[in-house]
C-alpha cells in the first residue's frame, strides 16, 4: 500500500481494533491508506461476497482472506473447493494476489517436523488444495515458501 498498491482483509477473527494495533506496530494507521484499504469483518464472508465487494478494485490488489476454513462454515454458501476455484477466478481476471491464511490440524507434531505442510492443513470438507499457486507455512519462527505442487512433500 506505500507503494500505491490497494489490499483487503476478510476476516472474522479479527475486530477492528486488533488491525489497528497491527499497523501500528508498523508505525502506519488504516487511515493513512483509506483510498487502498478495505477492512471487512461481514458474517456474509463467502467467495461471491469478496469478489463482489472488490469487482472495481484496481489490478494488483492484495486479498487476505482469514481464515480459509470460514467460507465453509455457512451450509448455505458453495463447496468450500467450489470458493476457492471462484476465488482463483477473480484473482486471475483482476490480476490481484489473494493469500488465505489456514487452520493446521491438531494432529500436527512439530516434534516431528518443523514445518507444516498441505498434509497437516485442517480440511473439515474436501478441496483440491492443488489449486493453490504457492504455500507458505510458518512455525516456531521458521518460514518456507513453495509452489503447491512441492510443498506436501
Amino acid at each position: 500500500m506505500t507503494r500505491g498498491h490497494s489490499a483487503a482483509f476478510f476476516t472474522l477473527e479479527f475486530t477492528a481494533a486488533d488491525v489497528e494495533a497491527l499497523f501500528l506496530v508498523l508505525g502506519r494507521s488504516q487511515k493513512d491508506f483509506n483510498a487502498r484499504w478495505l477492512l471487512d469483518m461481514s458474517e456474509d464472508m463467502s467467495a461471491s461476497y469478496i469478489s463482489s465487494r472488490l469487482a472495481a478494485d484496481p489490478p494488483r490488489t492484495l486479498i487476505v482472506v482469514d481464515y480459509l476454513q470460514l467460507l465453509d462454515q455457512r451450509r448455505d454458501k458453495p463447496s468450500l473447493d467450489q470458493q476457492v476455484r471462484e476465488l482463483k477466478a477473480h484473482a486471475r481476471e483482476h490480476q490481484s494476489i489473494i493469500v488465505c491464511l489456514t487452520q493446521i490440524a491438531r494432529e500436527y507434531k512439530p516434534s516431528s517436523k518443523a514445518l507444516p505442510s498441505l498434509d497437516d492443513v485442517r480440511m473439515p470438507n474436501p478441496i483440491d488444495l492443488s489449486i493453490f499457486d504457492k504455500t507458505c507455512f510458518m512455525h516456531g519462527g521458521k518460514m518456507q515458501l513453495l509452489p503447491a505442487s512441492t510443498s506436501a512433500a
